[in-house]
């Protein structure tokens, strides 16, 4: 399913998203993957724009190893329950693929979280949504012969507005639960994800000397 295919274009139309989440239970979850290799960011914002402007509810995940996006919708709101996930990542049928690429815990999933909806629709800004009659993967993807660059880069795109908003989707987003994901980011030597987390962290107040020492340090 590559946007620039001729005929698998129209999986990516604001018409095909409707289409899905018409057929989705009221608590049912949309998950489309989006390669990113052969993608213009003119592109990318016209189909962010068609997928959420559908769901009212969605997060993306970057999978860096292999340049692509996954797309998460849904008509009611979204959680992650970290107790939930963590059961799941060690059912026998699970764990042996997911271990391969060291995605073992809740906190290590997190780190694949992408842009949140707000941000995905931030990065659309005034773009025309990706449409049946307007099938712009097919006809502007059809002349790339190489990854662009610069303004029209994806990963560009997606970097500038990146900001691991990650809280509103947590079930727990208590100061000792973002200081444990904290202190698991300073284990990766994750430092970016750590410091937009410290930033969103000191943001909720509250805190006392030695845990403003902590993030600090």
């Amino acid at each position: 399913s590559h946007p620039w295919l001729a005929g698998a274009g129209n999986l990516f139309t604001r018409e095909f998203f409707q289409i899905v989440a018409d057929h989705l239970n009221p608590d049912g979850v949309s998950v489309q993957w989006l390669n990113l290799v052969n993608m213009d960011a003119t592109t990318l914002r016209s189909i962010l724009k068609a997928y959420f402007s559908v769901f009212p509810h969605g997060m993306t995940f970057v999978v860096q190893y292999e340049n692509s996006l996954i797309l998460v919708g849904s008509k009611a709101p979204l959680r992650f329950e970290q107790g939930m996930i963590q059961a799941r990542l060690k059912e026998p049928s699970i764990e042996p693929v997911l271990s391969r690429w060291r995605l073992v815990s809740a906190y290590e999933l997190y780190r694949y979280f992408g842009l949140s909806r707000a941000e995905a629709l931030g990065a659309a800004s005034e773009s025309e949504a990706n449409s049946d009659t307007r099938l712009l993967p097919e006809v502007r993807l059809a002349w790339l012969d190489r990854r662009p660059r610069g303004d029209e880069g994806t990963i560009e795109l997606l970097a500038s507005h990146y900001r691991f908003d990650l809280l509103n989707y947590l079930d727990d987003s208590s100061p000792a639960r973002l200081d444990r994901l904290g202190r698991y980011l300073l284990s990766k030597k994750d430092y970016l994800r750590y410091d937009l987390l410290r930033q969103q962290r000191a943001r909720m107040g509250g805190r006392d000397a030695d845990e403003a020492a902590e993030w600090s340090n």
